[in-house]
């Protein structure tokens, strides 16, 4: 599983120092994770603005050669 955060801090929350709302939102991320679970929710700012996400993804691997695999022969038919 992968956790995915997106957050523009292209607003006026983060004007004056963006360190302090990045680590109020980190902490709020954090809260939530502990007492609802991992569930994706939008991110809001200190003006209640949205701001981003926070997204949850199952990795899925696929069973591929690559070209560094000696027996790798490309696209072409064997």
């Amino acid at each position: 599983m992968k956790c995915v955060i997106e957050i523009d801090m292209d607003n006026a929350a983060f004007e004056e120092d963006g360190s302090i709302e990045l680590s109020r939102i980190l902490g709020d991320l954090t809260s939530y994770v502990e007492s609802v679970g991992i569930i994706n929710t939008s991110i809001r700012d200190s003006n209640g603005n949205t701001v981003g996400t926070m997204r949850f993804q199952e990795r899925i691997y696929a069973k591929r050669k690559r070209s560094y695999d000696p027996d790798y022969k490309g696209r072409r038919k064997a």
